[in-house]
């Protein structure tokens, strides 16, 4: 976790002396939860979402707050397939209209006899 100057300042104005006092207050276990360091944890959140707020003021529902992993949001792609969109070698592509490069048609110039 990183934390930029202005993120430090602020969490010293709520209380969290260091990065890591405010670490071990989000770090603790389900029955001592602290809420302020949460909602700082939201703030943080909005601000690098560039959702500026006052974290003094900062009002949603706790009950509802939910941590996704990194690893939850990436893609899960099936074993045994493809993860790229690379071109087939099993058969030539295919035009479906003729371009500026196509040859042109011949006409017949052999008169009737």
């Amino acid at each position: 976790m990183t934390i930029t100057n202005r993120e430090a300042i602020e969490l010293q104005r709520l209380g969290y002396p260091t990065p890591v006092a405010f670490g071990a207050a989000l770090d603790r276990s389900e029955n001592e939860v602290d809420v302020e360091a949460w909602t700082a944890l939201v703030w943080l959140g909005l601000r690098r979402a560039g959702i500026e707020s006052d974290p003094k003021t900062l009002e949603f529902s706790f009950l509802g707050l939910r941590l996704i992993n990194d690893e939850d949001q990436a893609p899960k792609v099936p074993q045994g397939k493809a993860t790229g969109r690379g071109r087939s070698t099993s058969s030539r592509p295919k035009r479906s209209t003729p371009g500026a490069t196509s040859a042109a048609k011949s006409t017949r110039t052999d008169s009737p006899s």
